[in-house]
């Protein structure tokens, strides 16, 4: 260290992601049919009758303020959690990736 000024910044290697090429998939990849859910403790659905598919042809945008739901509706998709009423299908050739 010289007159308060350090040596050279190191580069940062940044990060690399690798992805499997895609299978075409027929149909829905993820289907919910009059699907709500709850968290345990709590009466409120924080979703209700939610009817809806992504395809392989899908485009999603997930925006809201914080705490309207966004991650819980990413960990249904998931399947980190179930649906407390209704129905959620994945097809069993969906892998799913996170990066947090």
């Amino acid at each position: 260290m010289e007159d308060g000024v350090e040596g050279k910044p190191m580069l940062d290697r940044g990060i690399e992601f690798k992805f499997e090429p895609a299978r075409d998939i027929k149909g829905p990849m993820v289907q919910f049919w009059e699907a709500s859910f709850h968290y345990e403790g709590t009466t409120e659905n924080l979703y209700e009758d939610l009817d809806f598919g992504i395809s392989m042809s899908s485009w999603i945008a997930l925006i809201g303020p914080n705490g309207v739901g966004k991650s819980t509706l990413l960990k249904l998709i998931a399947g980190d959690i179930e649906p407390t009423e209704g129905v959620m299908r994945r097809s069993p050739h969906v892998k799913v990736g996170r990066y947090h």
